[in-house]
This record gives C-alpha cells, structure tokens and sequence, in this order.
C-alpha cells in the first residue's frame, strides 16, 4: 500500500484518473499524520537537548551589534532549552498541519478546475 502511495504521487501529475479513482475509495490520513508530526518533534526536541545554548545565546547577540538597553539580559532569559523546546514544538504541530491543509486546498482546487468530484478529506489524505 506504501509503494502504490509514492506512485501515486508522481502520477497525480502524469495520469490522474487512476489516483482519482483510488482517492474515492479509500483514505485514511490520521494515523500517518500523527506519526509525521510524533517523528518531527522528536527530532526537534533532540536538535534543542543537543543544542549549544551559550554558543546560540552569542550568536544571536553578536547579530545585534548596537541593542537597546536591555536587550541581551531579555534575549538571555528568552532564549532558554524550555521556550525552545515549547516553540519548536509548536511550530511543528501546527506547521505540519498548515502545510498539509494548504496543500489539500490546492489539490481541490485543481482538482475542481478538471472537473473532479472529490472531497477536501480524501485530499488531506493523499496529502498526508
């Protein structure tokens, strides 16, 4: 089933009506969803736990040569493995989501636009 969903990416674009009629009939998108965002915050968490904060926290002030008073103590205290691990965290959820969404969205569209009757979860699942 794997190998038939990388097929039918590359032959959404060469021949589509074969992807359209399987896209009608079967899809199921949380459980790849999920472990694609499970997979990413796991390397992202690892990235920030691996991650030089001191070396991070010189670079970034090393790139504002003249900061307002004050600034570097609010980047020192900003800057920190907890706010990195949240927001990394969060940008990936909701990053993979979005991108996800959008992309179902264009698939629908272009899908409209040829005459097509199928419906933005079957596409959110193709692009998952």
């Amino acid at each position: 089933m794997a190998a038939q969903a990388f097929f039918d990416i590359g032959n959404v674009i060469l021949d589509p009506t074969p992807t359209f009629g399987r896209l009608k009939s079967k899809t199921n998108a949380w459980l790849p969803l999920l472990v694609s965002i499970v997979l990413s915050l796991v390397v992202m968490n690892w990235w920030v736990m691996t991650l030089d904060f001191d070396w991070l926290l010189q670079h970034m002030m090393a790139m504002q040569p003249n900061p307002k008073p004050g600034m570097r103590e609010a980047m020192a205290k900003f800057i920190t493995p907890k706010s990195m691990l949240i927001t990394s965290s969060l940008g990936t959820v909701v990053g993979t989501l979005l991108i996800s969404a959008l992309s179902a969205l264009y698939y629908l569209i272009a899908g409209k636009a040829i005459g097509s009757d199928i419906n933005y979860g079957k596409w959110f699942g193709f692009v998952v």
